[in-house]
C-alpha cells in the first residue's frame, strides 16, 4: 500500500508507525519530513530543541506586510550552540565562536547577556554551560561599567 503524504511530514510519520507493525507500507514522499524548508522569507532548519527552550527568546519581524516570528540573536547563539561540535572550556568556546564560526566579537559584546543566560540555563547541553561562563567571566561586568 502507498501512502500519499501531501507534503505532511504528519503524514508521513504517522503511517510509518503503521509501516513498523504492518508488511507493504511505502511512503509515497518520505522527503516531507526533510529538516530544511526555503521558502520566500528564507531557509529554516529543524532542531531538536528542549521544549522549555523553544518559544522563548523570540520576536516578530514585519517585511513588505507580512510578520514572522523569527529568534533573537541571544536565542539564535543559544540554539546553535545545541548542534555545534562540543566545547570543554571557555577558551574552546570562543574558538568556536569567533573563529570557526566567524560571530562578530563587537557584535556578541552587544548582546543582552541577562536574556541569554536564562535562555542558556534551559538547555541542558555542555556549550551552553560554558556559555553562562564566558559570560559571568568576560561579559557581564562590562555591561555594568
Amino acid at each position: 500500500c502507498t501512502i500519499a503524504t501531501y507534503d505532511d511530514h504528519r503524514m508521513a510519520m504517522g503511517f510509518a508507525l503503521t509501516g513498523l507493525r504492518t508488511e507493504g507500507i511505502v511512503i509515497d514522499d518520505p522527503g516531507c519530513c526533510r529538516k530544511t524548508f526555503e521558502n520566500y522569507f528564507g531557509r529554516y532548519e529543524y532542531t531538536d530543541i528542549p521544549a522549555e527552550a523553544f518559544p522563548e527568546g523570540l520576536t516578530y519581524l514585519e517585511n513588505m506586510g507580512y510578520t514572522v516570528k523569527v529568534a533573537t540573536k541571544e536565542k539564535t547563539i543559544c540554539d546553535s550552540l545545541c548542534k555545534w561540535r562540543v566545547v570543554r572550556n571557555i577558551k574552546e568556546l570562543k574558538e568556536l565562536l569567533f573563529e570557526d564560526k566567524r560571530i562578530d566579537e563587537d557584535e556578541f559584546a552587544a548582546c543582552d547577556f541577562k536574556l541569554m543566560k536564562r535562555l542558556a540555563g534551559l538547555y541542558a547541553k555542555t556549550n551552553l554551560k560554558v556559555l553562562i561562563k564566558l559570560i559571568g567571566n568576560e561579559y557581564e561586568n562590562e555591561q555594568h561599567s
